[in-house]
């Protein structure tokens, strides 16, 4: 039987892969960051880069741009590993 919580995870991963596909609705990012704020252990940005890894993985000869807004957070985020800052954490 799922408990309130597993389904509420399961909505948030929901939500999280959706806005992959494209924008949500205002309704649902009022739900994502309300889902989000119950669960602070979810990483919000994991199925970014999951989407990033499978499109790295699925790759053939003749690449397909990465949409400007995630290739500059990547690029953002890998700078940030090269300086050892883990990306939206202070360095204290």
């Amino acid at each position: 039987m799922q408990t309130n919580t597993d389904k509420q995870l399961e909505r948030c991963f929901e939500l999280l892969a959706d806005r992959e596909g494209g924008p949500l609705s205002v309704e649902e990012q009022a739900e994502l960051d309300r889902l989000l704020a119950l669960h602070p252990e979810v990483d919000a940005e994991s199925m970014e880069r999951a989407a990033a890894a499978a499109a790295l993985a699925m790759a053939t000869d003749e690449m397909t741009p990465l949409p400007a807004g995630l290739r500059d957070r990547l690029e953002t985020a890998a700078d940030h590993v090269a300086v050892g800052v883990t990306p939206g954490h202070d360095e204290r």
